[in-house]
């Protein structure tokens, strides 16, 4: 029993020597301001420590059809004004020798009257 305890200690001290400390910039994309049930285009720069393709942009939703996993928004990849698919990129600095976990969370988009999965009534999906 003693020794259980003392590597119990053992483990639970050295939990805080690996604190994980979040390297991605507004990882939430909180740093969009939109009103509830909304959803806007972000370009190039415009949304903190992001960035779209060059003609491209950044669709941030606060919750209109699914709802974001930590803060109030959430982007979408599946659409673009201009292409049927987007993409988003960041930067993250790092240091040679260290071990980095990345970690995301991903969802499909959910079934809802205003945005569903199956297109107009009578049509199948693509």
């Amino acid at each position: 029993m003693i020794k259980s305890f003392f590597a119990a200690a053992v483990l639970c001290s050295g939990f805080s020597a690996f604190a994980a400390t979040n390297l991605v910039t507004d990882g939430s994309f909180e740093s969009a301001v939109l009103p509830d049930g909304t959803y806007g285009y972000y370009s190039a720069d415009q949304l903190y420590g992001w960035t779209a393709p060059a003609g491209e942009s950044i669709e941030v939703r606060h919750d209109i059809a699914g709802s974001a996993e930590d803060g109030d928004y959430f982007v979408e990849l599946d659409s673009s004004p201009s292409t049927p698919n987007s993409s988003m990129s960041t930067t993250i600095a790092t240091t040679a020798g260290q071990t980095y976990s990345l970690s995301f969370w991903y969802s499909n988009r959910p079934a809802s009257p205003d945005f569903n999965l199956t297109g107009a009534p009578g049509i199948a999906p693509a």
